[in-house]
């Protein structure tokens, strides 16, 4: 519907998708319409855009009501003959609060509320590995939002399942834990604060710790197979790339597990591991030597990959 239209009635088309995303004992099969309520409520915010930048578009009011929607999809886990239908309502809920991170100002939500999203959308960082890595990314974009928060949910939720038996939660929460830590890192550059003034010496120390734990070989061989080292190398990719400070032991293990990595039969691994190499080598070995560097290119780049 063109911008202009929307415009005109707005409130009723906001009121009518926010209904029709609702789960009644009448609506409960219909999960591809709660799904494309979903889709469209974000492209409404993005045609007619967020006042008051754009005079007409939606305000403060309606974009938390918006939002408490998308919370509310976030806990569609119906079930039928078909299986979860419930996830493709919860896909699209994550696609849409994606779109509104970027197009929405933070200052309109009220803390609370920017809580609840951070809360409902660290829990659906582990659901199924197939559909992780689509929330971790919300995750990372809305870390901006209310870093204090995040905080909390990473040491209190997150980082404490990165050891997790369960290999569905583990993997999701590694990969949840390399994308906040990242945005985290950032939030600190953007302070102008060293990281550890940024996250305080007891979260520096977990996540440190929480970079050796990951590969135990319980984890790393016995439980995770090629699942959990594809969720390695983002981790170790994510944090290269956001400057986390390491101890050289631990880059050290990093690169061990990363060439072993590079020799695996899986091809989706070995891509994984080129792109948490290159990421490790520019972070942690800049200022090494030529010498050192070269010899360090030579070792990854002569394992004997199986065909």
């Amino acid at each position: 519907m063109p911008g202009f239209l929307l415009t005109v009635s707005l409130p009723k088309v906001i009121q009518q998708l926010c209904t029709c995303a609702l789960i009644t004992d009448k609506t409960l099969q219909w999960a591809e319409s709660r799904k494309n309520a979903l889709t469209a409520l974000s492209l409404v915010c993005t045609t007619v855009g967020i006042a008051p930048s754009s005079p007409g578009g939606v305000d403060q009011v309606t974009l938390a009501v918006i939002f408490r929607t998308l919370i509310d999809g976030l806990e569609d886990y119906t079930v039928d003959s078909r299986g979860d239908i419930g996830a493709i309502v919860r896909e699209s809920t994550m696609s849409s609060i994606q779109v509104l991170t970027n197009t929405s100002q933070p200052e309109l939500l009220e803390a609370d509320l920017i809580r609840s999203v951070l809360h409902a959308v660290a829990k659906q960082s582990t659901e199924q590995i197939r559909r992780t890595r689509i929330f971790v990314q919300a995750l990372h974009q809305m870390t901006f939002l209310d870093p204090e928060s995040m905080k909390l949910i990473l040491s209190t939720q997150i980082l404490p399942r990165c050891t997790n038996p369960e290999l569905y939660l583990r993997h999701g929460s590694i990969l949840a834990s390399g994308k906040v830590i990242s945005a985290l890192c950032q939030v600190a550059k953007d302070h102008q604060r060293r990281l550890p003034e940024e996250l305080g010496d007891a979260a520096m120390e977990y996540i440190t710790q929480t970079c050796i734990d990951i590969l135990e070989e319980r984890f790393w061989r016995s439980f995770g197979g090629d699942q959990m080292r594809i969720a390695v190398c983002y981790f170790i990719q994510d944090l290269s790339s956001g400057g986390f400070p390491l101890l050289d032991a631990v880059v050290d293990r990093w690169l061990k597990a990363l060439r072993e990595c590079l020799a695996s039969a899986d091809s989706n691994v070995q891509q994984s591991a080129i792109s948490a190499v290159t990421a490790l080598i520019g972070e942690y070995f800049r200022h090494q030597p030529v010498e050192k560097l070269t010899a360090l290119s030579i070792s990854t780049s002569t394992i004997s990959y199986p065909r």
